[in-house]
């Protein structure tokens, strides 16, 4: 690309002494070669408005002096070249000026388009600050209210395990409920660093096996459990930790809607996936009892996840009992599903735009081109038609006589005449209308020519016209 500076004097210069020498030798040649060189100028870079102005002068006088160089008339060269000059420049300015309008244009499309991005981004962080600042306070407030509980009722309850004057049932329960309790805790401690780093909750290995969990229930559950021996032992820690979220959730569930009713766990390997089944009775709480805890639908959900992370399933079946059904691979690992990155608003607006524009493109193109289809059909059938159309076989020509009335004779000549009939060929009679018809099918080659004269209403002259 031409750069600002002497280039456009140069080229120029050495155009129009180029020109001038072979316009001797090589006619419009030299004239011809100013031109390119002017239009090369223009359409590359456009020079500044000083330098452009030398340059138009020096090329209208080098094509000058190239045109009276060798010319006949010296004048009339000069003035013819210096015309054309002009003539090229403004052309290559038209060029140079539209070249010119539409990078601007294409410009200022692609830094609208990046404002908009750049906006977009930092509407979207501003939104990730105030849910990141949302999401600290929420933490903060699980941390300083329930938090602050469930530790000052594991201390209470330790206290009251090591009262003497309690009975020692009584004290192991109240133990087994401030383990609970210190286990709850901690596990609220871990959501609520989770909650403020902003990080999804992980798969953690199981901290209780299955006998722990069944063994851990209160007394208002009776739990029949079948767990094959080295159950356990064949699976993964992830799927471990899967099947006692389960088994929590179920003996919860169960405790919660179910209490005093019989709950039955058993589990098996089926090649490489375990299973895992809960059933336990669906009692109906009396009319007006306040004692069923309310459920808040969110503990299957989230087990459901989590076994999709797995490659599990859970099914649950609610026909007279609650059925809970897990299946877990032994080796299962969490997998994250690949999700890719969702386009932005002004992603989708571009790309909107975008087709918008190459579907206008494509209409501009296809109209002409369907018109000139279509014209160009149009031209072949009727080259076609009239081809066919207009011949007169040499058996009926020569059934025409002259003196024969035209309405007769009309009746053996074809419906049209052949196109670029050879008129030139033959002098038509003064005073007579002729009509030209070839005498077989030739698209692509002129046969003999059959011509019939009419003159006052009957047949005057009958010619041939030898081909070619």
């Amino acid at each position: 690309m031409l750069s600002n500076g002497p280039w456009p004097l140069v080229m120029t210069t050495v155009a129009g002494a180029s020109g001038g020498w072979l316009i001797g030798a090589g006619g419009a040649w030299g004239a011809v070669l100013v031109g390119v060189a002017g239009l090369a100028v223009w359409v590359l870079r456009r020079p500044p408005a000083r330098e452009s102005v030398v340059a138009v002068t020096l090329l209208v006088v080098a094509a000058a002096l190239s045109g009276a160089v060798g010319a006949a008339r010296p004048v009339g060269g000069a003035v013819v070249g210096a015309v054309s000059a002009l003539v090229v420049t403004a052309g290559a300015t038209l060029c140079g000026g539209v070249v010119a309008a539409l990078r601007q244009r294409a410009a200022h499309r692609r830094l609208g388009w990046e404002l908009a991005r750049v906006l977009e981004e930092q509407e979207r962080s501003r939104t990730q600050e105030i849910l990141t600042a949302e999401r600290v306070a929420m933490a903060g407030e699980i941390h300083d209210r329930l938090g602050h509980r469930l530790t000052l009722i594991a201390v209470r309850l330790g206290r009251l395990s090591l009262d003497e004057t309690v009975p020692a049932d009584a004290r192991d329960a109240v133990e087994r409920i401030r383990a609970e309790a210190a286990a709850a805790a901690a596990e609220l401690g871990e959501t609520v660093t989770l909650l403020k780093s902003g990080r999804g909750a992980e798969l953690t290995p199981a901290v209780r096996s299955l006998r722990q969990v069944v063994e851990g229930v209160d007394g208002s559950l009776e739990v029949t459990a079948d767990l094959p021996d080295g159950f356990e032992d064949r699976m993964s820690p992830h799927a471990r930790a899967a099947f006692e979220r389960v088994l929590t959730e179920a003996l919860t569930n169960a405790a919660k809607h179910a209490p005093g009713q019989p709950v039955t766990v058993a589990a098996d390997v089926d090649g490489d996936v375990a299973r895992l089944v809960v059933r336990n009775a669906v009692v109906a709480p009396p009319a007006g009892s306040q004692t069923a805890a309310a459920s808040s639908g969110h503990g299957l959900t989230s087990l459901r996840l989590r076994l999709e992370l797995l490659g599990g399933e859970l099914r649950v079946r609610r026909e007279g009992e609650l059925m809970l059904d897990t299946q877990v691979p032994l080796d299962a690992a969490p997998t994250v599903p690949t999700v890719l990155p969702a386009p932005t608003a002004v992603d989708v607006a571009e790309r909107d735009v975008g087709a918008r524009a190459r579907d206008a493109s494509r209409r501009a193109w296809r109209a002409p081109a369907a018109l000139a289809a279509a014209a160009a059909l149009f031209a072949v059938g009727y080259f076609a038609f009239v081809t066919v159309a207009s011949v007169l076989p040499v058996e009926r020509y020569e059934e025409l006589q002259v003196g024969t009335a035209q309405r007769g004779a009309e009746e053996l000549l074809p419906a049209t005449e052949m196109l670029e009939p050879p008129r030139d060929d033959l002098p038509e009679p003064s005073g007579a209308s002729c009509r030209y018809f070839e005498a077989s099918v030739s698209p692509f080659r002129r046969d003999d020519v059959h011509r019939v004269c009419f003159t006052d209403g009957i047949v005057s002259h009958l010619d041939v016209i030898p081909a070619p």
